[in-house]
Formats: C-alpha cells, structure tokens, sequence
C-alpha cells in the first residue's frame, strides 16, 4: 500500500510539470514585446508598472513554483531506476544555481519584481530613481560577481540537459521527450543573448519545446500501471 500511495504521489506531481509549462506559456504571451531601460527608460517604466507586468510577475511565480515541484516528483519517479544519478545532477544543479544567482543578486523569476516601486517612484518625477532602474550598466559589474552570476545561471540551465540524459537511458520514458527538453535547454542559452535575431520567437519556441516534453512525461508516467507493495 505505501509504494503504491508513493507512485500516486509522484504522478500527481509530475503533473506540475506541464502546468507549470502552461503558466509559463502564459505569461509569455501577457507580458507581450520585453522593454530594455537602456533604450527608453521611459516606456520600460511605463511597462514595468503595466497591469499586464504584474499579472505576468504572479504568473512566472506560479510557473516556477510548479515546476520545482515536478522536478522534484521526476526526481522521485528515477529512483532506483536507470538515470538516477543523471536525474540528481538535474535537480542538484538548477539549485545551485539558484543559490549562487541569490547570491550575487542576479535572481528572478521571469520579469524583474525589484524594479516595481523604482519604476513608479521615477514616474512620479523623481528623476534620481534613473540610477536604480538602469543598474551598474553593462561592463560595470564586479568581475567576481559577473562571474559567479553566469555560472549560476549555467547550472540553472542545465538541470533539464541532465534530466534529458536520464530519460533517454531510462528504458521507461520516452526518448523524443527527453530531445525535446535538451531543444529547449539549448534555444534556452541563445535566448540570453539580447541581440539574437526574433528573440521572441525562439523564446516562444523554447516555451513550446519545454511544454511538449513535459506533458509527454506526463503522459508516459500516467499510464504505467502503479508499483506494487512487495510480497514478503
């Protein structure tokens, strides 16, 4: 009764998984064409403070919280499985580098929450919220902290890379749900780069890449049948 109540546990869980890519979808598509201050402070204030922005904020939250729960489940799913070690590096890493982007004050989820009050403030006419919005300005940035931050987001990437490894060695789980995840993680460290071309096109394809693997685990996960209690 306990392995089969846990192998309950762990399909409700990996449930999050597509959820949590859904959510993600969705605040893609409110929090519409992103505003970079350097090029109009004026309209990334504007933007900042958007009804919009914040439903997009609650929205990235949710996301992110959805998600930490089914990798946590999928984690749960490989133990004493083929991949276990592969799918630990995936959820070790993404915390790590969690950790370390808290660390250096690089960590957000989704858009930036911290820029509320400033962008508001600086609406308001106090020209000295300038300064906070716009930050140290690239190239500015402490070395150390420049370093340990692209680091930390490097490991936060490739928690899903590692997972995709343990997929494919699984032997349960589909194979082209674990090509799609690795797709995502790759477009994933393109989209970090300002200047790429229809960035919001690879982001959108990065959201559909990430959604069709998860909700295929999903489906995979749910019709095995549940483990049964050994019969001593």
């Amino acid at each position: 009764m306990a392995t089969r109540l846990v192998a309950r546990r762990i399909k409700w869980g990996i449930l999050c998984l597509p959820l949590g890519g859904l959510a993600g979808l969705q605040a893609l598509v409110v929090s519409g064409d992103y505003v970079y201050p350097y090029d109009d402070l004026q309209r990334y204030a504007e933007y900042v403070t958007s009804t919009r922005y914040h439903y997009a904020v609650l929205l990235y939250a949710l996301q992110g919280t959805l998600t930490l729960i089914g990798v946590v489940a999928l984690y749960a799913y490989f133990v004493n499985r083929r991949g276990e070690r592969w799918a630990l590096a995936g959820l070790v890493s993404p915390l790590a580098g969690l950790m370390l982007l808290a660390g250096t004050g690089s960590a957000t989820t989704g858009p930036d929450v911290n820029a509320i009050p400033a962008a508001e403030r600086y609406l308001e006419g106090q020209d000295a919220m300038k300064s906070v919005l716009l930050g140290p300005g690239p190239g500015n940035i402490p070395l150390l902290i420049e370093v340990l931050g692209t680091l930390g987001l490097l490991l936060s990437l490739l928690g899903p890379l590692f997972f995709g490894i343990a997929i494919w060695r699984s032997g349960t789980l589909p194979q082209g749900a674990a090509i799609l995840w690795v797709g995502a993680t790759v477009l994933t460290f393109v989209t970090i780069l300002p200047a790429v071309a229809l960035f919001g096109w690879i982001e959108a394809l990065v959201v559909a890449l990430d959604l069709g693997g998860s909700g295929w685990i999903a489906w995979s996960i749910w019709q095995q049948p549940l483990a049964r209690t050994p019969v001593s």
